[in-house]
């Protein structure tokens, strides 16, 4: 099927999560006919084409967001007036991002009042060895 400017619409609805009913509906046009044009070659080239390119730019995004992440997980971790429980759920996120598992959280407080925070790893982390 030769693709008209109508398909093209169905596509950009159909790539940002609409469902067929929903663009039948603005179409003005059967969700039969949706479900007919997404089994087209054509039709369905296309928007696999727009869904690889937003998924593209959505992993470009975050790409660019990571370092941001980081020198926020990092300044959080790092700061003595943070709530505790932000500093270790930042850590433990650390963690997790080095898929080190973990078994537990002992919270305990020093002779200076200090909280002290250890995290019990999973023994199937640990090599033999160590």
């Amino acid at each position: 099927m030769k693709l008209n400017p109508t398909h093209y619409l169905a596509i950009d609805m159909l790539a940002s999560g609409e469902s067929n009913i929903s663009i039948a509906e603005k179409l003005s046009v059967a969700p039969e006919t949706i479900s007919k044009w997404r089994g087209d070659l054509a039709f369905q080239s296309e928007l696999n084409s727009i869904l690889k390119a937003t998924q593209e730019a959505a992993i470009a995004r975050l790409h660019s967001l990571s370092t941001t992440a980081l020198e926020t997980i990092e300044k959080i971790m790092v700061d003595k007036e943070a709530p505790h429980k932000d500093r270790l759920t930042a850590s433990v996120k650390v963690l997790e991002l080095l898929n080190i598992r973990t078994v537990g959280v002992v919270e305990s407080v020093s002779e200076n009042n200090e909280l002290i925070i250890n995290i019990l790893p999973n023994p199937g982390n640990i090599e033999e060895g160590q």
